[in-house]
């Protein structure tokens, strides 16, 4: 994933290590850099399109992005629902006699 000073492909072993301990030093229980990215895009997906997730993940398709990282949540119905909200049309009172007139 990550090169090595040089810019060779680092040694698997001690990109394991460096994972671990970064994941040490940021007080975070072991997770596999998947998982990591999983939950990264996952979480991506409740604030973005899935074009906009396709491109920032590095997926070639939109299909494989919403089959393995788009999940609905409540966080992301109501984001949904609050986006509706503030795009729908207002409605005009009409208390005034002149707004009624025909032109």
């Amino acid at each position: 994933m990550f090169p090595s000073t040089i810019g060779t492909k680092l040694d698997d072993k001690r990109d394991r290590k460096w994972w671990c301990d970064l994941l040490t030093a940021a007080n975070v229980p072991y997770y596999t850099r998947y998982q990591m990215r999983k939950t990264a895009f996952s979480n991506f997906a409740h604030v973005t399109d899935a074009s906009t997730l396709r491109a920032y993940s590095g997926h070639k398709t939109v299909s494989t992005v919403m089959t393995y990282y788009a999940f609905e949540s409540t966080v992301s119905m109501d984001m949904a629902l609050n986006n509706v909200d503030q795009n729908r049309p207002k409605l005009v009172s009409v208390e005034s006699p002149e707004l009624l007139k025909l032109a």
